[in-house]
């Protein structure tokens, strides 16, 4: 870590949650770092820690994790929860999951939107209506100043996403977090939402990092993907290199499950076996290798560091180890 570049370092990374028997191990020290004008993908099963890993950023969890992300050289873990806000969707923000539960049911789309500028800009009434009606427009949204004073039921599914992409802009933050933004959408409005938020983060010179697990969306919209597995980072390259040579056994299992034009249409599609390891009880070893076709013996008995094949691709497999400098 330490790339002059990096304008997110996210460091040794460990979340941790306490229930009434037993420990929930959601995210097991992670290392990633996001640059200038990146889009940074990170793609993993349901449960993997994806989303955990992205809300701590944002400080959005019960519990302050441990390790260090370092924002512009400030450890967000450390701040006031003061600071925090200031940082909150001025520097830092967040497209949500699902817009239907993120927006208040009982207030108009405008209001909502406009709150964030409220919060950090002092700026007249008028100035923060014609600064939503702006971005309105410009996600899409025709006639915004009809729309703004709508409620969410009166908007579409995809017309909610887009609105809520509008609210994690209003303020122009550096860096957007987006936790699985087209899902529950239709392939149609998913592909004009992709194409949306990749021209907004072009125009602005933004900063994305892309919560999702359809490894398949990323080809044309990631610069670097991370493959997350059982709450550790297994692989990390740059598109074009995961695409081309997959090194981990689970980001090969992934890829050889996506359909084709040659695929025979007549066969099954290929699928991992077994399910994701509980992460109440996770494996001594690699996560992955009660799943995995070429587990070797250390495998079950302890957990290989993620370190660097060639070229920047790091991958976390006892396979590699001797290309990626030997035994530890």
């Amino acid at each position: 870590m330490g790339n002059s570049a990096a304008i997110l370092r996210v460091c040794n990374l460990t979340v941790q949650f306490q229930m009434a028997k037993d420990t929930v191990h959601a995210v097991n020290g992670i290392d990633f770092e996001l640059n200038n004008g990146e889009t940074l993908g990170i793609v993993g099963e349901s449960g993997s820690g994806k989303s955990v890993t992205i809300k701590s950023i944002m400080r959005l969890l019960p519990t302050i994790p441990a390790g260090a992300i370092f924002y512009n050289d400030e450890d967000l873990l450390k701040l006031s929860e003061d600071r925090m806000r200031d940082i909150r969707g001025k520097e830092i923000s967040m497209i949500f999951q699902n817009p239907m539960t993120a927006f208040n049911p009982v207030l108009p789309i405008g209001k909502q939107i406009a709150e964030s500028i409220e919060f950090h800009e002092d700026v007249t009434a008028q100035e923060r209506r014609f600064r939503v009606f702006e971005l309105l427009s410009e996600v899409g949204i025709s006639n915004p100043e009809y729309r703004a004073l709508q409620y969410p039921h009166e908007f579409s599914g995809g017309m909610l996403q887009r609105a809520m992409i509008a609210s994690s802009l209003i303020c122009s933050p550096k860096i957007v977090l987006a936790d699985e933004p087209t899902t529950g959408l239709d392939v149609t409005i998913q592909a004009q939402i992709i194409r949306l938020i990749k021209q907004i983060k072009e125009t602005r010179q933004m900063s994305l990092i892309w919560i999702t697990h359809d490894l398949s969306l990323l080809a044309g919209l990631a610069d670097r993907i991370a493959v997350m597995y059982g709450g550790r980072i297994v692989e990390q390259a740059n598109v074009d290199a995961l695409y081309e040579r997959p090194l981990h056994p689970y980001t090969q299992g992934i890829l050889a499950s996506i359909p084709t034009l040659s695929t025979d249409r007549s066969s099954l599609l290929f699928s991992i076996p077994g399910l994701p390891p509980n992460p109440m009880a996770l494996p001594q070893g690699c996560a992955f290798c009660e799943r995995c076709k070429e587990a070797m013996p250390i495998c079950g008995d302890r957990v290989p560091a993620l370190k660097e094949s060639k070229n920047n691709h790091l991958v976390a497999c006892w396979k590699y180890e001797s290309e990626c400098g030997g035994n530890e």
